[in-house]
């Protein structure tokens, strides 16, 4: 069994708003809306989103272009949405899936990220 890949996407000081921090599975925003949370890959995102795989997220075009969501583990187990990145942080994400792409294949999976940043004013959007 891999263990997690935890990949930090740093922080961009954002005057007058709270700076905190979210440790979560990567998701692309086209599978997590798919049906029942299932991604393309056949991950169930909702239970088992670390076996969504790095392929999934970078090299199918809706995927890559619908932006990037970080989850939360709720108290029963399952996964929910934390925060959609911003313009921003969809560029470090890709920055980020396309060199662990380069580096460990297309196959790679488990990819867990530390995010730090702002969450706008509807309170899901997170800056970096």
């Amino acid at each position: 069994m891999r263990l997690p890949l935890v990949l930090f996407l740093c922080l961009c000081a954002v005057h007058g708003a709270a700076a905190l921090s979210h440790s979560g599975f990567i998701v692309d925003l086209f599978c997590w809306d798919k049906a029942g949370h299932v991604a393309i890959d056949g991950a169930d995102l909702d239970t088992n989103p670390e076996a969504h795989s790095v392929h999934c997220m970078v090299d199918i075009a809706d995927c890559r272009a619908n932006g990037f969501g970080l989850l939360e583990k709720k108290s029963d187990g399952s996964y929910d949405l934390k925060y959609k990145l911003d313009s921003a942080g969809n560029t470090k994400a890709l920055e980020m899936l396309d060199a662990l792409k380069a580096a460990e294949g297309g196959g790679r999976k488990n990819v867990l990220v530390h995010a730090e940043g702002t969450v706008g004013a509807d309170g899901e959007t997170l800056s970096i």
